[in-house]
């Protein structure tokens, strides 16, 4: 690291009468939690690897090519095999940016 790199890691080195505030990129994403077999986390765990991927990237980038592009349509999902919750809930999510990934990954 350089000194000038060092400088930039110290909050007292900072100009903070002159700070520019700035909006967040903001980037729609959706967290979804998947459950493998613990035999089967550890194949696709390791294939990733052996790419050169984290094991999310590469169930990421799997999924997405598994379903068509023009799939836009809204899905209902059902939160049914939840052992914390005795009631099913259903929700609808925008296709463009989870769709493809939500469908594919329960389909494993």
């Amino acid at each position: 690291m350089t000194e000038t790199d060092q400088e930039f890691q110290r909050p007292d080195s900072w100009d903070w009468n002159n700070a520019e505030a700035r909006e967040g990129i903001k980037r729609p994403r959706v967290v979804v939690s998947v459950a493998f077999r613990r035999p089967e986390f550890e194949r696709v765990a390791a294939y990733a690897e052996r790419l050169g991927k984290r094991t999310s990237q590469f169930i990421r980038e799997a999924t997405l090519q598994s379903v068509p592009q023009a799939e836009r349509r809204p899905v209902v999902l059902r939160a049914t095999d939840l052992r914390a919750s005795t009631t099913a809930r259903s929700t609808t999510v925008n296709t463009e940016n989870v769709t493809a990934t939500s469908l594919a990954l329960a389909a494993l």
